[in-house]
Parts: C-alpha cells; structure tokens; sequence
C-alpha cells in the first residue's frame, strides 16, 4: 500500500516479518530506507526510485550493479557453503534508477540460509525465458566474473542447485498461470546452456569444487 512519499508493507506471518527486520536492521546497503514498525507485522518504508530492471535494457553497467547487490546480501551471513538468499529475485524485486544508476532489492519475506548458487540459478532462470542465446551468455558471464570477485562459486554445486531451482521457478510459474505463448523459443537451449554451465573459477570455488 503506497502514502505520501512512503509504502507500507503488512508481512504475511511474523516469520516474513522477521526476514524483513533482519535485513533493513543489517548493514546491507541496497534497499530502501525503513522508516518505522508500525506493530509487529506492519513496516513502513520510503519509497524507491527506479523500475524492475528487466524492463529497461541491458547494459554493462546495469549487469555489475546487480552482482554487486545481490553479492552485498549473500555476505551478509554465511553458515558454511550456505549464504543469505533472497529467494524470490524476480525482476519486479530488483529495482534499477538508470539515471543515478544505483539498483535497489525489495521484498526479504523468503530469505534463507542456502548454496548461493541456488540465488543465482533463479535470477539467471528468468533470463532464459526472454534472453536470445548469445546475449544469455554474454550477460550471465558478466555477471558471473563480477559477482565470484565477492563471492566464490562451485560449479559441483551449481549442477546441483539448477535442477532444483528450475523446479521452483516452474512450479511458481505454474502458480501463476503464465501461458505457454509467452515463453521464449529458445528456452529450452538457454535452459540445456545454464544446466552445464561452468562457473569462472576462483581459488576458493576452485577448490570446493576438487574437493566434491
């Protein structure tokens, strides 16, 4: 529900609100400014400049504020492989300001512990659904060597989390109604290109993935 200059947000549990308090108590930078609890399901923010970023065209730059906000919530807990997901990264949750170019994350009601690969499978599942093939390869290997500078990745657990998150994502879809016509004719090569794609290899990714 949006006021004057502000959105006011009524959590669905008190294990939706927690989430949110979590992350706007964090020091996680890229979000928007909570302005009060209003009781204890009820949160009161400013409100955001921008538009979901997959309605705006890709750049370079756009592609590096993304990594860089979704790495900024995956290091603000870490529990072994396990990271702080957001776990329903869908483009209207990622809001982009072209003009100050700053990229904002909404909605921390579904954030857990789990492989970061599992995040990053979601994003890049929507990414096939409008994507040609050459520009999903241009664009998640952007990413991916932004995002692994802050965050190490296993290509052992990407196989693993894929087929996992591509259940998700259907089963949502699904949910949804969403029509078979709307779906990209390429889907399902982007999809066989993201089910073996080999993640950049860093130190650390490098030898998590060795060691499985």
């Amino acid at each position: 529900m949006n006021g004057e200059g502000c959105f006011i947000k009524q959590c669905r549990d008190t294990v939706a609100f927690r989430n949110e308090l979590l992350v706007y108590r964090s020091g996680f930078p890229h979000r928007a400014k909570l302005q009060s609890v209003e009781d204890n399901r009820t949160l009161r923010f400013s409100l955001l400049p921008g538009k979901p970023y997959a309605d705006q065209p890709f750049t370079a730059r756009l592609i590096r504020q993304l990594a860089l906000v979704i790495s900024s919530l995956h290091k603000l807990k870490r529990d072994n492989e396990k990271v702080l997901c957001h776990w329903d990264n869908q483009p209207c949750n990622l809001l982009w300001d072209a003009e100050t170019g700053q990229m904002n994350l909404v909605d921390f009601s579904d954030i857990r512990l789990a492989p970061p690969e599992a995040d990053i499978c979601h994003l890049f599942l929507f990414w096939a659904e409008w994507l040609t093939p050459a520009d999903l390869r241009k664009w998640t290997g952007m990413f991916l060597h932004s995002y692994t500078g802050q965050v190490p990745l296993s290509t052992a657990r990407w196989k693993r989390e894929y087929c996992k998150a591509k259940r998700r994502f259907d089963a949502r879809r699904h949910k949804h109604g969403r029509q078979e016509a709307e779906v990209n004719p390429d889907r399902q090569l982007n999809r066989k290109y993201l089910s073996g794609l080999n993640l950049p290899c860093t130190p650390h990714g490098c030898a998590q993935s060795r060691s499985r």
